[in-house]
């Protein structure tokens, strides 16, 4: 495994553990609200200060609120996720080639291009040849479609 490889798991597991404990945290913050919300509203009812309509209006207003500010911090969350991959996406394409030409190299001019696949053969097992010895020549600027049933080697055949 590369180091951007590694370095990209390492930078997901932190991730993920993050964002366990923010929902964690976040739900025990809800959970202390709401109880804290009914005490008060039983204290002050037993006191008169509340009728049974102000309960439930103060329940549902709460219930709704949390629910927003659920919906808000899983939109950040969504958004935070979309930030770290486009920044990871930045930095790759950022970064300095590990692999570099050297001084006398010449130029690469390509002048039409063709994809050539000669005599390829493969196979998963040693009993059966998914290819023996298939030849595909496709010419410059010509457009091609693998067609097959799902697992008849498609991708397996390009890579």
């Amino acid at each position: 495994m590369g180091r951007l490889q590694a370095s990209y798991c390492q930078s997901s597991q932190k991730y993920g553990c993050f964002t366990l404990k923010f929902y964690l945290f976040q739900s025990i913050g809800f959970q202390c609200y709401q109880s804290i919300s009914i005490l008060f509203l039983v204290y002050m009812h037993r006191k008169n200060l509340v009728t049974a309509g102000d309960f439930a209006m103060t329940l549902s207003m709460n219930l709704i609120v949390t629910e927003g500010l659920w919906k808000l911090f899983e939109r950040m969350q969504s958004f935070n996720t979309l930030w770290g991959e486009f920044s990871q996406s930045v930095y790759v394409l950022l970064k300095e080639p590990e692999i570099q030409d050297r001084p006398d190299t010449i130029p690469l001019i390509v002048k039409s291009g063709s994809i050539s696949f000669n005599e390829v053969t493969f196979s998963y097992s040693k009993n059966t040849k998914l290819f023996d010895k298939e030849t595909i020549h496709i010419g410059a600027k010509q457009k091609v479609g693998l067609v097959g049933y799902s697992g008849s080697g498609k991708t397996t055949f390009l890579n």
